[in-house]
């Protein structure tokens, strides 16, 4: 499958801010596989988005987001594609990792992020969902 296209140094700006790279920008050995599986999962993910509405806001579900790469990856690789009505909710039970999701989103001024500490059974959505996903919710989901 191939990737989104959107520039080296943006998506490594990206890497830095979520944690997939360090602060000098080398990719952490150790997350290759982790965004190896973002890359193949957006490449789907992009074309069964192309089916749904472009009118309306459209908002996603990231259940047991941890770090959220690929809610970020997402974000910033579709907005770059001019596709700016996206809304995305990450909820996880680690009160850390979705602090750090906040934090990087604040950085990123992602506006259209949110990020919840709780279960996966006990998330309500303000507005109806129009996508669920994780990359990864291990004996979670």
């Amino acid at each position: 499958m191939e990737t989104l296209d959107i520039g080296l140094s943006d998506i490594n700006d990206l890497f830095i801010e979520i944690g997939l790279a360090d602060p000098k920008g080398a990719e952490y050995g150790e997350r290759l596989k982790k965004r190896d599986q973002v890359f193949d999962y957006a490449a789907v993910f992009d074309a069964a988005l192309k089916k749904l509405s472009k009118k309306r806001t459209l908002t996603l579900l990231d259940c047991a987001c941890g770090r959220s790469y690929l809610s970020f990856y997402l974000n910033h690789t579709l907005a770059a594609a001019g596709r700016s009505n996206l809304r995305f909710i990450g909820v996880d039970t680690n009160r850390d990792l979705i602090e750090k999701c906040r934090r990087a989103a604040s950085a990123l001024e992602y506006s259209n992020m949110e990020f919840y500490c709780g279960e996966i059974k006990e998330c309500r959505a303000a507005e109806k969902t129009d996508v669920v996903y994780s990359l990864h919710a291990c004996d979670t989901a």
